[in-house]
């Protein structure tokens, strides 16, 4: 058709002026959310800050991860983004590839970066609280195999075995409940330095004795079937020495056993 050329070759030049009307910096965000030949190099010779914030104040590799633009935010790290920035939120890097059980980016990232596993976010929660409440049970496991603490509270005080409950998935539950009260003999481990055992006194109540070898105490908590009925705290010095023993040598091993699953 007549003039068809000139107006395809007019259109083309219409966009070339207007990406040339853009800043850098708005040239910057297009590519990373859309472009698949993203040179985090080249924007950083041209004067971009690889840290640098949008106007939402979500840094250049939370942007791209909400893009799903997972290479670009692979070559903004490897150029010398921080991957520990995050938004407002604190809603990590790991947080995010956590929910959404993207496994192959999560392990990237913990080879290659110094991002913190266990970091909160402004709820308190951390990557292996949103793997369970988003119901991902591989990648729940692949944190906790990489060390990603089971006993950590939120601000809620709400903990690991609260939010895998509140899912009701059986995977998940067995999941969580095995690697948070892993057993040695009657011994249980109940927190990051402490574990418990209980036994039926012979008027069918339940007596439990917490030890915990941080504040070196000793809780004890007799319980019937409409709750408890005592409750009392002791110093390790006041408990026979063979007790405390045994829930020490319990504390090791169950200790121990975790360090070899993560291959320490």
């Amino acid at each position: 058709m007549p003039g068809s050329g000139g107006g395809l070759e007019n259109s083309n030049i219409n966009s070339e002026a207007v990406e040339n009307t853009l800043s850098i910096e708005d040239q910057f965000w297009n590519a990373l959310r859309g472009d698949e030949e993203f040179d985090a190099q080249k924007w950083q010779e041209l004067g971009i800050d690889l840290n640098i914030r949008n106007s939402d104040g979500y840094p250049a590799i939370v942007v791209a991860q909400k893009n799903s633009k997972i290479e670009n935010v692979k070559k903004l790290i490897l150029t010398g983004a921080d991957a520990k920035l995050t938004g407002d939120d604190q809603y990590t890097l790991l947080m995010r590839a956590a929910s959404r059980g993207d496994m192959d980016f999560i392990t990237w990232l913990l080879d290659n970066t110094d991002i913190d596993i266990n970091a909160q976010d402004k709820d308190g929660d951390t990557a292996v609280n949103e793997a369970v409440y988003h119901q991902k049970p591989k990648t729940a496991a692949l944190l906790l195999d990489r060390d990603a603490d089971p006993y950590i509270l939120n601000y809620k005080k709400e903990s690991l075995w609260d939010w895998a409950r509140k899912t009701e998935n059986q995977e998940l539950m067995g999941l969580v409940y095995k690697r948070m009260y892993p057993v040695y003999e009657n011994f249980t481990r109940t927190g990051h330095n402490s574990v418990t055992t209980s036994e039926k006194t012979p008027e069918g109540a339940v007596l439990s004795q917490t030890f915990n070898f941080t504040s070196r105490m000793v809780s004890t908590v007799v319980s019937g079937s409409n709750g408890p009925l005592s409750a009392e705290q002791s110093r390790f010095s006041a408990m026979p020495q063979r007790t405390i023993a045994a829930a020490g040598n319990a504390m090791r091993i169950l200790h121990s056993r975790r360090q070899s699953q993560h291959g320490k």
